[in-house]
């Protein structure tokens, strides 16, 4: 799991087959939809914010043979100063991983995301809405529109 948030922080799309099988099925939901291993890397390589940090909390895992489930509680933060002042996007949630051992490795073989809420402005990272994630306080979330500097 915290392969995941030093690949994605650092933005080395390389370091993903680390992460998960060359096979791996990515629910990312309302906000990338299910794409591959090389389609994330594609958008992990591409991301256009100035910083990322996604923290990793509890994982509960439980492993079955060569197959495991997790469950991993997320919150990341992303930047893009260029949208300042309203320039973060901050999301929390969690992910539900299957995952194999193949060849000695653990590897993930299909997650599902799910943002539980999300605060700030969501054109950070392109979407014109907050993902369907709850806001914790609607009256000061940033409107979708306030996407330039001015």
């Amino acid at each position: 799991m915290a392969r995941y948030a030093i690949a994605v922080d650092t933005q080395e799309a390389a370091l993903l087959d680390a992460v998960f099988t060359e096979d791996a099925r990515l629910d990312y939901g309302a906000f990338r939809g299910v794409v591959s291993r090389s389609e994330f890397k594609e958008i992990v390589a591409k991301l256009s914010v100035d910083a990322t940090q996604h923290l990793v909390g509890a994982s509960a895992i439980e492993v079955e043979g060569e197959r495991a489930s997790a469950r991993s509680y997320f919150a990341s933060q992303h930047v893009r100063l260029a949208f300042a002042p309203h320039h973060t996007l901050f999301i929390g949630g969690w992910w539900d991983d299957v995952l194999e051992r193949r060849a000695g490795q653990w590897r993930i073989v299909e997650r599902t995301v799910h943002a539980h809420w999300a605060q700030g402005n969501p054109a950070v990272l392109g979407m014109s809405e907050l993902m369907g994630a709850v806001a914790p306080d609607p009256g000061r979330d940033i409107d979708a529109r306030a996407t330039s500097t001015g």
